[in-house]
């Protein structure tokens, strides 16, 4: 048990120290960071940049360069996450570190500070260069510069220099401005011009170069002018890396692509490098040092190394510019999934979400530059994402006209941020048989050319073609001739209404022609086989294009006029809703007359009164009187709120009845318009018809005798004189049937403004109603004393008459409502019954 275990572990070591190589996506800060030093006087002579690196949070375990139990991995696993070189002078690396295991610890992910010196190593060189930049071959070289130096007393070789040439990117170095110079004093580099990686952040002036400042220079230096770079950072992409012309690249390459393969987020982690010619340029002295600029009056009382410094390390240990991609995310417009595959012209939408580390957190990364590409060979659409500043890039386009196996690729690379390099692979495919567009309108001209041509045919070969098939008809044949006489004449009306209607349509001339000129080309590709009683392919062919062309359209329109306008779901659900509203109006009615009733009690309330008073009068006491005028102020009004609700209820659904109903109205006018439309058709059919059967008479003409041929046309036009009545039938079912349609409609229309009109005559008469029985009630509240109780009743004996009135003139039209609703149900009913379909 126990070796089965330790397999399984050694087994795994090896891919969790892949996997874990690279610093924590989640948290790219959170790190552990390795500084090699020539001496550790070093740590407290740049206490204040190491101070910097402890305050955010960096782990730092510092060790001699030399150390021979120096070690980067353990088990496989690295120790660390960067490393921070300021060992200049180290010529062999302790323990089990070298070049080459330092270099593969930068390409798998992990970052690195170099700093060299005057007294630089041929290994610190060999490193630079691997990284893509040279330092001057001699070494005793350094940067002097004579009109961009620091004003010093005790520096007289003008090595000391103050130079504010930085890379204008406030991603590598902040967005505070640098004020102060930075001092440097040290060896300068080039950049390797194999390596597109590089970039100069501290460059020197035009007037600077690389000389030993100690002696006379006896031949033109190799470095001068802003070709020499102070500081330098390289950030590996493994899609563009190239490196240096050493042996170690291929085996550099080859890591890359194994790790990639088994861990892709390190494509996304983007290595970074510092590069410094000067180890001077981090200490403690230089960074509370001030500066003046020769030939400048302006002093500083602090130079700009602990910033330029501190805020390039925050760049080189992914502290800012360090970018995320997530949720990549591709869909049809409307849709949610994630499709297998896409069709041509298809509608598609693409989003990712793009995010900054902050140092602490991920925020939203806002830029406006970012594209997508969609990818076979070559991108055939290219379109730049849109933002909504909370990270979500998105777009959408329409895919190409062109199938294959397509990409989403985004290639995104800015200076100073890691780079995106984002792929799909996405099939594409092209239209199935049943998904293109059946009716195309650029072929409208050719759909024309094939009716014109059809129709042309019937009017300049009927009577030739009859005259032609009469002359090889024997004698012997006089029995069928007589037939086919009889037959003509059987279809003899038809003929002479397709004629009338050439004459008057002029769709039906066009398809005339067309179908003339078609037939012509049947015969006359059936003409050259009458002599021999043969036929060729080519004329059958075209004997048999040209039925398939007239019989295609023929079937079409059967199938149309085949419809039963009657049974129309629509018109059904009209005349049940008109029925069902018709009965609420009777309910109302109903309601109407309960409140009616309730009037005329108050009525009988009121002539009760008056009776009381004119006996009462002589006494002088009116307490009965009194007693009656209580009792109608407690009746109250006989029209509740109930009632007007449901008047506003029925009243407002006659109304949109009676919208629909015109709507509707609109709509049956329309079709009775193209019943034209459908005769001429039908026209066109019967012609059409006609055609093929003279040319079915040739074809047998060409392969029979001429009595065969004779049957043959005689049996052929059996159905024409019956296809002209079909059709006509058809047309006449239909306008019968919309016409029956359009009759109850206009029925429920009449029906349903009458009953508006019933209904606004009784709310003029239940409001004018409702001011008299206000009017009686004021009167009753008034006669308190004996004097207003003569006046009230003087009064009150006018408006009872009024009153009355009113009560008799609502309950007249209120039977009146009653009588129209029942009325219209029942002409509507027999509209239906006697409708043709029953």
């Amino acid at each position: 048990m126990i070796k089965i275990s330790l397999c399984l572990f050694l087994v795994s070591v090896p891919f969790f120290a892949i996997i874990c190589s690279a610093f924590s996506e989640d948290r790219p800060t959170d790190r552990r960071v390795l500084v090699l030093l020539d001496d550790f006087a070093i740590k407290s002579s740049h206490s204040i940049f190491f101070k910097s690196l402890e305050t955010r949070g960096f782990d730092l375990d510092f060790k001699l360069a030399d150390d021979p139990k120096l070690a980067l991995q353990r088990y496989g696993q690295y120790l660390y996450d960067a490393i921070v070189l300021f060992a200049p002078t180290i010529d062999r690396f302790g323990g089990s570190v070298d070049a080459a295991s330092l270099l593969e610890f930068v390409d798998s992910g992990h970052d690195l500070i170099l700093a060299a010196d005057t007294s630089a190593s041929d290994l610190i060189r060999e490193i630079a260069v691997e990284c893509g930049v040279d330092f001057d071959e001699d070494p005793t070289a350094m940067v002097i510069d004579h009109t961009n130096h620091a004003v010093s007393e005790t520096e007289g070789h003008h090595t000391l220099i103050a130079n504010d040439d930085f890379v204008n990117s406030e991603v590598i170095l902040g967005s505070r401005k640098i004020e102060a110079p930075v001092l440097f004093k040290g060896i300068g580099h080039s950049i390797n011009p194999s390596s597109s990686l590089v970039t100069k952040v501290l460059s020197a002036s035009p007037a600077a170069y690389s000389a030993n400042p100690k002696s006379k220079l006896s031949s033109p230096p190799t470095l001068i002018g802003s070709a020499i770079s102070l500081v330098s950072v390289v950030q590996i992409n493994m899609n563009k890396a190239k490196f240096g012309p050493k042996e170690s690249r291929d085996y550099i390459f080859n890591r890359l692509a194994y790790l990639s393969r088994l861990c892709p987020d390190l494509a996304r982690n983007n290595a970074r490098i510092l590069i410094s010619g000067s180890l001077t340029v981090f200490s403690d002295r230089f960074f509370r040092s001030g500066v003046q600029k020769a030939g400048s009056t302006t002093k500083h009382e602090k130079c700009g190394n602990e910033q330029f410094f501190v805020e390039l390390s925050k760049w080189v240990f992914h502290e800012r510019g360090h970018l995320k991609a997530v949720n990549v995310r591709h869909n049809k417009v409307g849709e949610t999934d994630e499709p297998s595959m896409y069709r041509i012209k298809d509608d598609l939408e693409y989003s990712v979400e793009v995010y900054e580390w902050s140092g602490s957190s991920w925020e939203p990364y806002v830029a406006g530059d970012m594209q997508v590409q969609f990818y076979m060979m070559s991108p055939y659409v290219l379109k730049t994402l849109s933002s909504n500043e909370k990270g979500l890039y998105y777009t959408s386009f329409k895919i190409p006209d062109v199938y294959g196996v397509f990409q989403f690729k985004v290639e995104y690379q800015r200076l100073g941020y890691t780079a995106l390099s984002l792929s799909k692979q996405i099939p594409v495919r092209p239209f199935r048989h049943n998904e293109y567009e059946r009716f195309i309108p650029a072929a409208l001209p050719y759909y024309g050319a094939s009716f014109s041509m059809q129709s042309s045919v019937l009017v300049r070969s009927r009577l030739g073609f009859l005259r032609k098939m009469g002359s090889h008809m024997s004698k012997s044949q006089g029995e069928t001739s007589a037939a086919n006489d009889i037959n003509n004449l059987h279809f003899a009306t038809e003929l002479n209404s397709y004629e009338a209607a050439c004459k008057i349509d002029a769709d039906v001339q066009a398809f005339d022609a067309a179908l003339h000129c078609r037939t012509n080309n049947a015969i006359s590709a059936l003409a050259a086989g009458v002599e021999v009683r043969a036929m060729s392919f080519d004329s059958l062919r075209e004997v048999t294009a040209c039925l398939l062309d007239m019989n295609q359209e023929v079937v079409k329109v059967i199938l149309d006029c085949k419809k039963d306008i009657w049974k129309n779901q629509e018109l059904f659900e009209f005349v049940e809703e008109y029925f069902e509203n018709s009965l609420k109006i009777l309910d109302f009615c109903t309601a109407l007359e309960k409140c009616l009733k309730s009037a005329r009690d108050r009525q009988l309330l009121i002539h009760i009164a008056l009776q009381q008073f004119e006996e009462e009068e002589e006494e002088g006491r009116y307490t009965k009187t009194l007693l009656e005028l209580r009792n109608f102020k407690e009746a109250g009004d006989p029209f509740t709120e109930e009632f007007f609700t449901i008047f506003e209820s029925v009243y407002r659904q006659q109304m949109v009845m009676l919208e629909r109903l015109q709507s509707r109205k609109n709509k049956l006018d329309k079709k009775l318009k193209s019943v034209h439309a459908w005769r001429k058709v039908s026209t066109v059919i019967f012609a059409a018809t006609f055609a093929a059967v003279l040319i079915c008479s040739v074809v047998a003409a060409a392969m029979a005798a001429p009595p065969v041929a004779a049957a043959l046309a005689a049996a052929a036009s059996i159905p024409l004189g019956s296809m002209g009545r079909w059709m006509d039938s058809l047309l006449k079912n239909y306008q019968n049937a919309l016409r029956g349609q359009k009759e109850i409609i206009n029925c429920m229309n009449v029906g349903t403004y009458i009953a508006i009109k019933d209904l606004d005559n009784i709310r003029v008469l239940v409001d004018r109603l409702e001011i008299e029985i206000e009017s009686l009630l004021k009167m009753a509240d008034f006669a308190k004393n004996e004097d207003a109780m003569k006046v009230c009743v003087e009064e009150m004996r006018k408006k009872l008459v009024v009153f009355t009135k009113n009560i008799e003139e609502l309950e007249v039209q209120a039977d009146k409502c009653s009588r129209d609703i029942r009325r219209a149900r029942t002409v509507i009913l027999q509209r239906i019954i006697r409708h043709p379909n029953n």
